[in-house]
């Protein structure tokens, strides 16, 4: 249905588009989902030739054709294989790496021919769902868990939602990260409104693997490395202010 978003998504194979572009180049920010510049399945070529460099727009960007469903969101694609499907292909990658240099089994330890690729896998913790290891009482660690659920996820969220205007209760983790970049805020707040939600999850994915390897990491801290990060993130779209505050 086209609900990729047009300028930080890679629709179309080439990469997010607001990073192809050049740094003076002015993004039309009215412009977020691929749907806006598509029309009966099709890339409307004058509104894309309009809100994008010639050379961005001559690169096939016409023709990339959209399945176009307005019941279904758009998934993710894994370029890596020809149907689309995640697969665990490192095998067969480093094998092939194997072969010509040797460094990924002498080196690194990361794969060795004898060693079955199930065996790798349940050393991983892939035979079974493993347990959060920040919550008081055993919760399974499911992607909804770690990064909306547990008490780290809570608090985190309503810490940014709160200052964000953003009533997190009862929405799951796609709604929730949907809001972020549909919530109607002036237009040169919308890249830092984008951009929250993948700060936020990555360092709940650092707390999580710090508390596995025994490198725990407090919710403060986890709080204060996204302010962090949300700070950093203004003084490069906006080098003319000179101090950034930090909450």
């Amino acid at each position: 249905m086209g609900s990729s978003l047009f300028w930080f998504d890679n629709w179309t194979g080439l990469g997010p588009l607001y990073f192809l572009t050049p740094a003076d180049f002015y993004c039309n920010e009215e412009i977020n989902n691929v749907s806006d510049v598509v029309t009966k399945g099709r890339g409307h070529e004058p509104t894309i030739r309009n809100n994008l460099p010639e050379d961005l727009a001559n690169y096939r960007l016409i023709d990339v054709q959209p399945p176009y469903r307005g019941d279904e969101l758009d998934k993710p694609w894994w370029m890596l294989e020809t149907k689309g499907d995640f697969t665990a292909s490192l095998h067969g990658s480093i094998s092939e790496a194997k072969e010509k240099k040797g460094m990924f089994t002498r080196r690194y330890g990361v794969w060795h021919f004898k060693v079955p690729l199930g065996d790798v896998l349940r050393s991983w913790g892939y035979h079974m769902p493993s347990m959060c290891s920040c919550c008081a009482s055993p919760k399974e660690e499911t992607v909804h868990h770690i990064f909306l659920r547990c008490e780290t996820a809570q608090r985190t969220w309503s810490y940014f939602s709160a200052a964000g205007g953003i009533n997190i209760a009862g929405m799951h983790l796609h709604q929730l990260i949907v809001k972020w970049w549909t919530t109607d805020v002036l237009p040169r707040m919308k890249p830092i409104f984008y951009a929250i939600p993948s700060i936020i999850v990555w360092e709940l994915w650092k707390k999580r693997n710090g508390d596995k390897h025994k490198d725990k990491v407090s919710i403060s801290r986890v709080i204060f490395q996204a302010s962090r990060n949300i700070q950093q993130l203004v003084k490069v779209r906006k080098p003319g202010i000179r101090s950034v505050p930090h909450r």
